[in-house]
């Protein structure tokens, strides 16, 4: 279920507050009211809000430190006032405030539209801001691995240089052939921070038939299947219809088959795929993606799921991207993407999408 949106309600006239309230009975939405600007101040400090819905003209001055307070948590301000006067109008602006409504106009529709809107703008100003910060950490972590085969290029050019000098054949060759290979981890590198980077511009949620998806994603990895005995089950039959984008779906579960075969134990990859509907959720669908495999320490279970973070240090090529990029796909298909495993006996990929439908293709 979605969270219940909390509203900070700042109003010193007793009589309008219970009309504010009145107003506000059937939202779905957790009020908490004070009264004075020190109150409301505390409340902040202590508690996330959605929204706030606040009296211009309060005992202890007027509700600009509020705005700014709640503005430093990415949160708007809907402000009501007396009268329409272009000064206070003026003054809620430039503090930050969202929007504001007069006292005298407000109606259930008008303040629950301006509630509407200031949530909507609260959510994109989090949005913005985890994204900031998110840029911030992968530039900085990029950045760090990108240091790697530059060195390495650095290093054996030294080395190249000296081997010329002297004439040494095969000192040359061995240093051209490392020159070769770091190019080509930076090359590597970058094309799958590209790849991780594309998938919030690329979103093109339709109707989509898990089954055709999961085609494509076998035909792709049918070499590595082939080549190490990989046994795939999948459960129902058929799989549902989903609403979301049919390649970064399919990226998703190529990424996450392609870890199962790869993080393999001695036996034989065992790779179950499910997908159920929670009846206390009918508009979710919980897909996992269980493996016999090595596992993941738990200790690791959130990391792996950072930029250029690997679970595992092991001879497998990777730099540490695709349980990324599949946890930006999950987030984008309104879902969420987490690991379950005891360190030493296979992993189990959780996540969920948004269903379009819940039926069986010949019915439809």
């Amino acid at each position: 279920m979605p969270r219940q949106r909390k509203i900070l309600l700042l109003e010193d006239d007793p009589l309008f507050l219970d009309h504010l309230e009145i107003l506000l009975k059937d939202t779905p939405y957790l009020i908490t009211k004070c009264g004075t600007i020190e109150e409301g101040l505390e409340h902040i400090d202590n508690e996330n809000f959605d929204c706030g819905i606040l009296d211009f003209n309060l005992p202890d001055g007027n509700s600009i430190d509020i705005i700014q307070a709640l503005q430093k948590k990415d949160t708007a301000a809907l402000v009501v006032t007396g009268r329409n006067e272009q000064e206070i109008i003026k003054a809620v602006f430039q503090g930050g405030g969202h929007d504001y409504i007069e006292k005298t106009e407000i109606t259930p529709d008008n303040l629950t539209n301006g509630i509407r809107k200031a949530i909507a703008h609260t959510d994109l100003l989090k949005e913005l801001q985890a994204t900031r910060v998110e840029l911030e950490n992968f530039v900085r972590t990029a950045a760090h691995d990108l240091k790697t085969p530059l060195s390495t290029l650095n290093g054996h050019l030294f080395l190249l240089q000296m081997a010329i000098d002297d004439n040494e054949k095969e000192d040359i060759r061995l240093s051209m052939q490392e020159i070769e290979q770091a190019g080509q981890d930076m090359a590597n590198l970058i094309d799958v921070l590209l790849e991780y980077t594309r998938v919030g511009w690329t979103f093109r949620p339709v109707p989509v038939d898990l089954d055709t998806v999961f085609e494509v994603v076998l035909k792709r990895a049918d070499i590595l299947i082939k080549e190490t005995g990989a046994t795939i089950q999948t459960s129902p039959s058929p799989l549902p219809i989903v609403l979301g984008d049919k390649d970064l779906l399919g990226q998703l579960f190529q990424n996450l088959i392609s870890n199962a075969i790869k993080y393999r134990s001695e036996e034989s990859p065992r790779i179950e795929l499910s997908v159920e509907v929670n009846p206390e959720s009918p508009g979710k669908a919980h897909i996992s993606v269980k493996d016999n495999g090595m596992g993941i320490d738990p200790s690791l279970h959130e990391k792996i799921f950072q930029p250029l973070e690997r679970g595992k240090v092991t001879d497998q090529e990777g730099h540490g991207i695709g349980l990324a990029t599949c946890r930006r796909i999950a987030e984008k298909h309104g879902g969420d993407i987490w690991v379950e495993s005891e360190g030493t006996k296979g992993s189990t990929f959780h996540f969920t999408i948004n269903l379009e439908q819940y039926e069986d293709k010949e019915t439809q």
